[in-house]
Protein backbone atom coordinates (compact mmCIF):
# COMPACT_ATOMS: atom_id res chain seq x y z
CA UNK A 1 0.00 0.00 0.00
CA UNK A 2 2.24 2.75 -1.83
CA UNK A 3 2.27 6.90 -0.06
CA UNK A 4 1.28 9.01 -2.87
CA UNK A 5 2.11 12.42 -0.27
CA UNK A 6 4.25 12.44 2.42
CA UNK A 7 4.90 15.26 4.88
CA UNK A 8 7.87 16.49 2.92
CA UNK A 9 6.34 16.58 0.19
CA UNK A 10 3.56 18.79 1.40
CA UNK A 11 6.40 21.37 2.95
CA UNK A 12 7.50 21.49 -0.32
CA UNK A 13 4.31 22.10 -2.39
CA UNK A 14 3.25 24.29 0.52
CA UNK A 15 -0.22 22.73 0.96
CA UNK A 16 -1.72 24.29 3.87
CA UNK A 17 -1.81 22.28 7.47
CA UNK A 18 -2.04 24.04 10.79
CA UNK A 19 -1.82 22.42 13.75
CA UNK A 20 -4.51 21.72 16.84
CA UNK A 21 -4.91 20.38 20.26
CA UNK A 22 -6.14 16.91 20.44
CA UNK A 23 -6.45 14.77 23.47
CA UNK A 24 -3.77 12.47 24.08
CA UNK A 25 -6.88 9.87 24.50
CA UNK A 26 -7.82 10.09 20.94
CA UNK A 27 -3.97 9.29 19.94
CA UNK A 28 -4.33 6.47 22.11
CA UNK A 29 -7.90 4.86 20.75
CA UNK A 30 -7.79 6.92 17.64
CA UNK A 31 -11.13 8.75 18.07
CA UNK A 32 -10.50 10.21 14.20
CA UNK A 33 -10.00 9.07 11.25
CA UNK A 34 -7.53 11.47 10.01
CA UNK A 35 -5.34 11.17 13.03
CA UNK A 36 -5.14 7.29 12.46
CA UNK A 37 -3.56 8.36 9.36
CA UNK A 38 -1.48 11.02 10.54
CA UNK A 39 0.24 8.03 13.15
CA UNK A 40 0.78 6.17 10.55
CA UNK A 41 1.63 8.70 7.94
CA UNK A 42 4.58 9.82 10.70
CA UNK A 43 5.64 5.77 10.99
CA UNK A 44 6.46 5.61 7.65
CA UNK A 45 7.62 9.43 6.99
CA UNK A 46 9.95 10.37 10.20
CA UNK A 47 12.90 9.14 8.74
CA UNK A 48 12.56 10.71 5.61
CA UNK A 49 11.45 14.02 6.78
CA UNK A 50 14.31 14.15 9.02
CA UNK A 51 16.61 13.59 6.38
CA UNK A 52 15.12 15.97 3.83
CA UNK A 53 14.87 18.61 6.29
CA UNK A 54 18.13 18.77 8.34
CA UNK A 55 18.55 22.20 6.63
CA UNK A 56 15.82 24.10 8.21
CA UNK A 57 15.34 21.99 10.74
CA UNK A 58 11.95 20.95 10.20
CA UNK A 59 11.88 17.55 11.19
CA UNK A 60 12.81 18.04 14.78
CA UNK A 61 9.48 20.72 14.96
CA UNK A 62 7.04 18.43 13.26
CA UNK A 63 8.59 15.47 15.56
CA UNK A 64 8.05 17.91 18.67
CA UNK A 65 4.19 18.62 17.81
CA UNK A 66 3.71 15.05 16.98
CA UNK A 67 5.08 14.07 20.40
CA UNK A 68 3.01 14.45 23.50
CA UNK A 69 4.58 16.74 25.82
CA UNK A 70 5.54 15.53 29.12
CA UNK A 71 3.56 15.82 31.98
CA UNK A 72 0.32 17.14 30.01
CA UNK A 73 -2.65 15.46 29.40
CA UNK A 74 -2.56 16.61 25.51
CA UNK A 75 -0.50 15.97 22.70
CA UNK A 76 0.29 18.47 19.57
CA UNK A 77 -0.61 17.06 16.18
CA UNK A 78 -1.00 18.06 12.86
CA UNK A 79 -4.98 17.80 11.81
CA UNK A 80 -7.27 18.89 9.51
CA UNK A 81 -9.44 20.93 11.74
CA UNK A 82 -8.39 23.74 10.71
CA UNK A 83 -8.53 25.53 14.08
CA UNK A 84 -5.95 27.98 16.36
CA UNK A 85 -4.05 26.77 19.29
CA UNK A 86 -4.64 28.17 22.38
CA UNK A 87 -1.67 28.43 24.51
CA UNK A 88 1.09 26.85 21.92
CA UNK A 89 4.47 25.24 22.91
CA UNK A 90 7.77 26.22 22.00
CA UNK A 91 7.37 23.37 19.44
CA UNK A 92 4.26 25.14 17.96
CA UNK A 93 5.92 29.11 18.00
CA UNK A 94 9.03 27.94 16.32
CA UNK A 95 7.59 26.24 13.61
CA UNK A 96 5.48 29.22 12.67
CA UNK A 97 8.98 31.13 13.18
CA UNK A 98 10.55 29.23 10.54
CA UNK A 99 7.17 29.69 8.23
CA UNK A 100 5.95 26.38 8.49
CA UNK A 101 2.79 26.45 10.27
CA UNK A 102 0.74 26.47 7.35
CA UNK A 103 1.33 22.50 7.13
CA UNK A 104 -2.42 21.63 6.18
CA UNK A 105 -2.10 18.29 4.60
CA UNK A 106 -5.60 17.74 2.82
CA UNK A 107 -8.03 15.21 4.34
CA UNK A 108 -8.20 13.83 0.56
CA UNK A 109 -4.76 13.67 -0.02
CA UNK A 110 -3.75 12.13 3.05
CA UNK A 111 -6.70 9.25 2.86
CA UNK A 112 -6.19 9.01 -0.64
CA UNK A 113 -2.32 8.27 -0.25
CA UNK A 114 -2.98 5.45 2.72
CA UNK A 115 -4.72 3.45 0.12
CA UNK A 116 -8.34 4.38 0.73
CA UNK A 117 -10.81 6.71 -0.08
CA UNK A 118 -13.00 9.35 1.98
CA UNK A 119 -15.63 7.74 4.09
CA UNK A 120 -19.09 8.76 4.58
CA UNK A 121 -20.04 11.01 7.15
CA UNK A 122 -23.12 12.82 8.22
CA UNK A 123 -23.28 16.53 10.18
CA UNK A 124 -26.10 17.12 12.37
CA UNK A 125 -27.17 20.34 14.34
CA UNK A 126 -28.97 20.62 17.30
CA UNK A 127 -29.72 24.02 19.44
CA UNK A 128 -29.93 23.60 23.44
CA UNK A 129 -33.48 24.06 24.84
CA UNK A 130 -33.46 25.32 28.47
CA UNK A 131 -34.60 21.64 29.73
CA UNK A 132 -31.01 20.58 28.76
CA UNK A 133 -29.48 22.69 31.61
CA UNK A 134 -28.27 22.13 34.84
CA UNK A 135 -28.80 24.18 38.11
CA UNK A 136 -24.73 26.08 36.79
CA UNK A 137 -26.97 26.31 33.83
CA UNK A 138 -24.83 24.23 31.62
CA UNK A 139 -26.21 21.32 29.65
CA UNK A 140 -26.24 18.03 31.67
CA UNK A 141 -23.34 15.86 30.34
CA UNK A 142 -26.30 12.81 29.60
CA UNK A 143 -27.28 15.15 26.68
CA UNK A 144 -24.27 14.73 25.05
CA UNK A 145 -25.06 11.14 24.86
CA UNK A 146 -28.63 11.89 23.60
CA UNK A 147 -26.79 14.01 20.89
CA UNK A 148 -24.24 11.66 19.77
CA UNK A 149 -27.10 8.92 19.26
CA UNK A 150 -28.94 10.73 17.76
CA UNK A 151 -26.64 11.49 14.83
CA UNK A 152 -25.56 8.19 14.84
CA UNK A 153 -29.01 6.87 13.78
CA UNK A 154 -29.37 9.92 11.26
CA UNK A 155 -25.98 8.42 9.68
CA UNK A 156 -27.59 5.06 9.72
CA UNK A 157 -30.64 6.16 7.85
CA UNK A 158 -28.64 8.40 5.59
CA UNK A 159 -26.98 5.61 3.70
CA UNK A 160 -30.00 3.40 3.48
CA UNK A 161 -29.96 1.58 7.23
CA UNK A 162 -32.91 3.09 8.97
CA UNK A 163 -35.65 1.76 11.90
CA UNK A 164 -37.49 -0.13 8.70
CA UNK A 165 -34.21 -1.61 7.43
CA UNK A 166 -33.23 -3.15 10.96
CA UNK A 167 -37.37 -4.26 11.57
CA UNK A 168 -37.10 -6.16 8.44
CA UNK A 169 -33.50 -7.97 8.69
CA UNK A 170 -34.52 -8.57 12.83
CA UNK A 171 -31.52 -7.23 13.90
CA UNK A 172 -29.85 -3.69 15.55
CA UNK A 173 -27.30 -2.15 17.29
CA UNK A 174 -26.34 -1.99 20.86
CA UNK A 175 -24.21 0.52 23.08
CA UNK A 176 -21.16 -1.34 24.51
CA UNK A 177 -18.77 1.30 25.38
CA UNK A 178 -19.34 5.50 25.45
CA UNK A 179 -16.06 7.90 25.91
CA UNK A 180 -16.14 11.63 25.78
CA UNK A 181 -13.80 14.02 26.10
CA UNK A 182 -15.14 17.53 27.13
CA UNK A 183 -13.25 20.47 25.88
CA UNK A 184 -16.23 23.08 26.56
CA UNK A 185 -19.06 23.03 27.96
CA UNK A 186 -22.51 24.37 26.23
CA UNK A 187 -25.37 26.70 27.74
CA UNK A 188 -28.74 27.90 26.94
CA UNK A 189 -29.04 29.20 23.58
CA UNK A 190 -26.14 27.62 22.12
CA UNK A 191 -25.94 25.15 19.02
CA UNK A 192 -23.72 22.48 18.70
CA UNK A 193 -22.92 20.30 15.34
CA UNK A 194 -22.17 17.27 15.70
CA UNK A 195 -20.25 14.90 13.08
CA UNK A 196 -19.74 11.60 13.05
CA UNK A 197 -18.38 8.48 11.10
CA UNK A 198 -17.69 4.95 11.25
CA UNK A 199 -14.07 4.06 12.09
CA UNK A 200 -13.93 0.21 11.38
CA UNK A 201 -16.25 -2.78 11.31
CA UNK A 202 -14.78 -5.70 13.34
CA UNK A 203 -16.84 -9.12 13.05
CA UNK A 204 -19.63 -7.93 15.22
CA UNK A 205 -18.48 -4.93 16.06
CA UNK A 206 -18.38 -1.02 15.18
CA UNK A 207 -16.44 1.95 16.42
CA UNK A 208 -18.23 5.34 15.81
CA UNK A 209 -16.47 8.46 16.39
CA UNK A 210 -17.74 11.59 16.77
CA UNK A 211 -16.87 15.85 16.76
CA UNK A 212 -19.16 18.29 18.30
CA UNK A 213 -18.59 21.89 17.49
CA UNK A 214 -20.09 25.22 18.62
CA UNK A 215 -22.11 25.94 15.38
CA UNK A 216 -21.52 29.71 15.20
CA UNK A 217 -18.23 29.51 16.14
CA UNK A 218 -16.97 26.30 15.10
CA UNK A 219 -15.01 26.20 18.64
CA UNK A 220 -14.43 22.52 19.38
CA UNK A 221 -17.17 20.91 22.15
CA UNK A 222 -16.35 17.89 22.60
CA UNK A 223 -14.74 14.46 20.78
CA UNK A 224 -16.68 10.82 21.40
CA UNK A 225 -16.16 7.41 20.30
CA UNK A 226 -18.95 4.72 21.05
CA UNK A 227 -18.28 0.61 20.57
CA UNK A 228 -21.51 -0.94 19.06
CA UNK A 229 -22.36 -4.20 18.90
CA UNK A 230 -24.54 -5.91 15.92
CA UNK A 231 -27.23 -8.00 17.50
CA UNK A 232 -29.31 -10.30 16.17
CA UNK A 233 -32.89 -9.53 18.27
CA UNK A 234 -34.92 -12.49 18.26
CA UNK A 235 -31.52 -14.31 19.89
CA UNK A 236 -30.02 -11.42 21.73
CA UNK A 237 -26.99 -12.50 20.80
CA UNK A 238 -23.81 -11.00 18.11
CA UNK A 239 -23.95 -11.18 15.00
CA UNK A 240 -22.00 -10.54 11.74
CA UNK A 241 -22.01 -7.69 10.25
CA UNK A 242 -23.29 -8.02 6.50
CA UNK A 243 -20.71 -6.72 3.83
CA UNK A 244 -23.52 -4.26 3.34
CA UNK A 245 -22.86 -2.29 5.48
CA UNK A 246 -18.88 -2.15 4.38
CA UNK A 247 -19.86 -0.98 1.04
CA UNK A 248 -21.97 1.73 2.26
CA UNK A 249 -19.77 3.12 4.67
CA UNK A 250 -16.31 2.21 3.27
CA UNK A 251 -17.34 3.06 -0.44
CA UNK A 252 -13.55 3.06 -1.63
CA UNK A 253 -12.21 0.14 0.50
CA UNK A 254 -11.86 -0.50 3.52
CA UNK A 255 -9.38 1.13 6.03
CA UNK A 256 -6.36 -0.68 7.83
CA UNK A 257 -7.23 -2.96 10.46
CA UNK A 258 -7.87 -1.41 13.84
CA UNK A 259 -5.29 -1.60 16.91
CA UNK A 260 -6.42 -3.76 19.65
CA UNK A 261 -8.81 -1.37 22.27
CA UNK A 262 -7.96 -0.36 25.33
CA UNK A 263 -9.16 -1.95 28.16
CA UNK A 264 -11.38 -0.30 30.84
CA UNK A 265 -8.84 1.03 33.36
CA UNK A 266 -9.20 -1.71 36.63
CA UNK A 267 -10.35 0.42 39.80
CA UNK A 268 -10.85 -2.08 42.57
CA UNK A 269 -13.70 -0.73 44.74
CA UNK A 270 -11.82 -0.14 48.29
CA UNK A 271 -12.80 -1.08 51.27
CA UNK A 272 -13.60 2.37 52.45
CA UNK A 273 -14.69 5.43 51.28
CA UNK A 274 -17.43 3.67 49.15
CA UNK A 275 -20.75 5.73 48.56
CA UNK A 276 -24.11 3.46 47.80
CA UNK A 277 -26.94 4.55 46.43
CA UNK A 278 -29.93 2.05 45.93
CA UNK A 279 -32.42 3.22 42.69
CA UNK A 280 -35.16 1.16 41.01
CA UNK A 281 -35.44 1.29 37.11
CA UNK A 282 -38.78 3.50 36.13
CA UNK A 283 -40.68 3.37 33.15
CA UNK A 284 -38.85 6.80 32.01
CA UNK A 285 -35.88 5.55 32.23
CA UNK A 286 -36.29 3.05 29.42
CA UNK A 287 -36.04 3.56 25.48
CA UNK A 288 -37.47 1.49 22.32
CA UNK A 289 -35.05 -1.81 22.30
CA UNK A 290 -36.93 -2.26 26.37
CA UNK A 291 -34.08 -1.48 28.77
CA UNK A 292 -32.52 1.24 30.33
CA UNK A 293 -30.94 3.25 27.80
CA UNK A 294 -27.15 3.88 27.18
CA UNK A 295 -27.75 8.01 28.73
CA UNK A 296 -29.54 6.96 31.55
CA UNK A 297 -26.57 5.28 32.92
CA UNK A 298 -24.68 7.90 33.09
CA UNK A 299 -27.68 10.44 34.65
CA UNK A 300 -27.68 7.71 37.52
CA UNK A 301 -23.84 7.93 38.09
CA UNK A 302 -24.34 12.25 38.23
CA UNK A 303 -27.07 12.00 40.76
CA UNK A 304 -24.89 9.22 42.45
CA UNK A 305 -21.79 11.93 42.68
CA UNK A 306 -24.09 14.76 43.86
CA UNK A 307 -25.41 12.79 46.69
CA UNK A 308 -21.87 11.69 47.81
CA UNK A 309 -20.23 14.80 47.65
CA UNK A 310 -23.52 15.98 49.73
CA UNK A 311 -22.79 13.29 52.20
CA UNK A 312 -19.05 14.65 52.56
CA UNK A 313 -20.86 17.90 53.61
CA UNK A 314 -20.27 19.47 50.18
CA UNK A 315 -23.66 20.77 48.58
CA UNK A 316 -23.47 22.39 45.08
CA UNK A 317 -24.51 25.71 47.34
CA UNK A 318 -21.52 25.34 49.31
CA UNK A 319 -18.84 25.10 46.09
CA UNK A 320 -20.33 28.24 44.82
CA UNK A 321 -20.37 30.08 48.04
CA UNK A 322 -16.23 28.68 48.10
CA UNK A 323 -15.75 29.76 44.74
CA UNK A 324 -15.16 26.69 42.27
CA UNK A 325 -17.21 24.26 40.81
CA UNK A 326 -16.33 20.53 39.53
CA UNK A 327 -16.34 20.00 36.15
CA UNK A 328 -15.95 15.94 34.21
CA UNK A 329 -13.51 16.57 31.70
CA UNK A 330 -13.86 13.08 30.47
CA UNK A 331 -16.36 10.07 31.00
CA UNK A 332 -16.13 6.61 29.82
CA UNK A 333 -18.78 3.82 30.45
CA UNK A 334 -18.63 0.52 29.62
CA UNK A 335 -21.98 -1.23 29.01
CA UNK A 336 -22.01 -5.19 30.29
CA UNK A 337 -25.47 -5.98 30.73
CA UNK A 338 -28.85 -4.65 30.24
CA UNK A 339 -31.25 -2.88 32.96
CA UNK A 340 -35.03 -3.56 32.39
CA UNK A 341 -38.27 -1.86 34.12
CA UNK A 342 -38.47 -2.84 37.75
CA UNK A 343 -35.36 -3.70 38.39
CA UNK A 344 -33.54 -2.80 41.96
CA UNK A 345 -29.81 -1.45 41.78
CA UNK A 346 -27.12 -0.52 43.42
CA UNK A 347 -25.26 2.49 42.08
CA UNK A 348 -21.66 2.01 43.95
CA UNK A 349 -19.22 5.29 43.57
CA UNK A 350 -15.91 6.22 44.80
CA UNK A 351 -12.78 8.72 44.02
CA UNK A 352 -9.12 7.30 42.86
CA UNK A 353 -6.21 9.03 41.15
CA UNK A 354 -6.32 12.32 43.87
CA UNK A 355 -4.48 14.86 42.00
CA UNK A 356 -3.75 18.73 42.85
CA UNK A 357 -6.89 19.95 40.60
CA UNK A 358 -8.07 16.70 39.31
CA UNK A 359 -9.69 13.38 40.73
CA UNK A 360 -10.98 9.79 39.39
CA UNK A 361 -14.50 9.07 40.72
CA UNK A 362 -15.13 5.66 39.73
CA UNK A 363 -18.81 3.82 39.42
CA UNK A 364 -20.60 0.55 39.30
CA UNK A 365 -24.01 -0.34 38.81
CA UNK A 366 -25.44 -3.58 39.78
CA UNK A 367 -28.33 -5.51 40.17
CA UNK A 368 -29.50 -6.57 43.44
CA UNK A 369 -31.66 -9.57 43.18
CA UNK A 370 -28.71 -11.31 41.76
CA UNK A 371 -25.20 -9.22 42.41
CA UNK A 372 -24.73 -9.07 38.66
CA UNK A 373 -22.94 -5.85 37.46
CA UNK A 374 -24.42 -4.07 34.77
CA UNK A 375 -22.17 -1.54 34.02
CA UNK A 376 -19.03 0.35 35.22
CA UNK A 377 -18.10 4.16 34.24
CA UNK A 378 -15.30 6.52 35.67
CA UNK A 379 -15.49 10.40 35.41
CA UNK A 380 -12.34 12.41 35.34
CA UNK A 381 -12.94 15.59 36.94
CA UNK A 382 -11.49 18.93 37.64
CA UNK A 383 -11.70 21.60 39.92
CA UNK A 384 -12.24 25.12 38.34
CA UNK A 385 -12.50 28.50 39.07
CA UNK A 386 -16.35 29.42 39.22
CA UNK A 387 -15.72 32.62 37.25
CA UNK A 388 -13.07 32.22 35.63
CA UNK A 389 -13.60 28.52 34.58
CA UNK A 390 -9.45 28.26 35.24
CA UNK A 391 -7.72 24.92 36.95
CA UNK A 392 -7.79 25.38 40.94
CA UNK A 393 -6.13 23.59 43.12
CA UNK A 394 -8.69 20.77 45.48
CA UNK A 395 -9.59 23.39 48.35
CA UNK A 396 -8.00 21.80 51.60
CA UNK A 397 -11.54 21.31 53.16
CA UNK A 398 -12.56 19.20 50.58
CA UNK A 399 -9.54 17.16 50.71
CA UNK A 400 -10.15 16.82 54.52
CA UNK A 401 -13.72 15.81 53.38
CA UNK A 402 -12.51 12.76 51.23
CA UNK A 403 -9.69 11.76 53.46
CA UNK A 404 -7.15 12.72 50.97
Amino acid sequence: MGLTLSFAQAFRAGIPVSTAEIPLSAAKHRVCPELRCLLMVRKREQTRIRSESTSTGNASVLDGILKSRQGCRRSWLASFFGESCGAPDSATRKMSAIRVSRLRVTQWALMRGMGYGMRPSLERTFRVRHYECDAYEMVYYTNYLRYIQEAAMDASADVGFDPAWYAASGTSWLVRETEVEYHRLLRYGDSVRVKTWVEDFRHAMSRRAYELREDSSGELVARAATEWVYLDTAKGKPARIPEAFKEKFFPDGPPPEPEKRARFPEHPVPEQGVFRQRRRVEWRDIDPAQHVNNSVYLAYAEDSAVEASMAAGWTPARMREQGFTIQVRRHRIEYKLPAVLGDDLEIATWLSDVGENSVTRDYTMTRLSDGVLLARALAELEWVDAQSGKAVPIPPPYRSAIGS
